[in-house]
């Protein structure tokens, strides 16, 4: 059985973003929560970012599942780096036009813009210790859960009553992640030093607000681990 329907990355909860609304007040945390830790919250204020998509962050992504992830090279001392500029690059095409989207590689670039200067950094066009890019992509995952329990009659000649058993069917279903990659590369040498990536189920955001809203608190999500600890 194949149903085509958003389900939750491995491991748990079905998530909230791209345009769902929490429903019950279960949400496992607010984006406030998730700022604070970061220490972007009050760094963000001071920057004038506008409180009514710092409100809309906490009210429609509060409950988003986002799985972060980080690799870097080891033996890099980090604490040397303290200005950015933008890596051009290379030129890449999907078929999928939700990640063809420019309005949405804007709010990428602008979000990464943000937070990399709410936790410090500079941007720089002239000799920067690091550079930055992104890339965004689409696919497609197939999840087994269990999904009802048919009823299922039987009669054997060696027992004089029927039985009554219990079967759980198998559902296959069908959903898209967006995954999000940010690459941090050593300026003078070019050589890559960190990576950092965040999955989330795609749905269909109901306003641009809420398009901006998700990839916001995506790219918190994953410069929170920049620099690596």
């Amino acid at each position: 059985m194949l149903r085509h329907r958003n389900a939750g990355l491995r491991g748990g909860r079905r998530p909230y973003g791209f345009g769902d609304t929490p429903a019950a007040p279960a949400c496992r945390t607010l984006l406030m929560e998730d700022l604070e830790m970061a220490g972007l919250w009050f760094a963000l204020r001071r920057r004038g970012i506008c409180f009514g998509l710092l409100l809309l962050l906490m009210v429609t992504a509060g409950c988003s599942t986002i799985e972060v992830n980080q690799d870097y090279r080891l033996g890099t001392n980090f604490s040397r780096y303290h200005t950015y500029g933008w890596k051009v690059p290379a030129s890449r095409h999907s078929a999928d036009v939700r990640v063809n989207n420019p309005l949405l590689q804007e709010r990428f670039y602008n979000a990464i813009n943000q937070i990399l200067a709410a936790r410090g950094f500079t941007f720089s066009t002239r000799h920067p210790d690091f550079l930055v890019s992104y890339d965004y992509s689409i696919s497609t995952r197939l999840e087994s859960v269990p999904d009802g329990s048919p009823v299922r009659f039987g009669y054997s000649r060696y027992y004089p009553y029927g039985g009554v058993g219990f079967e759980t069917v198998p559902v296959i279903q069908q959903y898209d992640v967006g995954t999000l990659a940010i690459d941090i590369y050593d300026s003078p040498t070019g050589g890559i030093i960190w990576r950092g990536t965040g999955s989330q189920i795609v749905t269909t955001p109901a306003t641009p607000q809420e398009s901006v809203a998700s990839v916001f608190r995506m790219v918190s999500r994953i410069l929170a681990q920049f620099p690596p600890h």
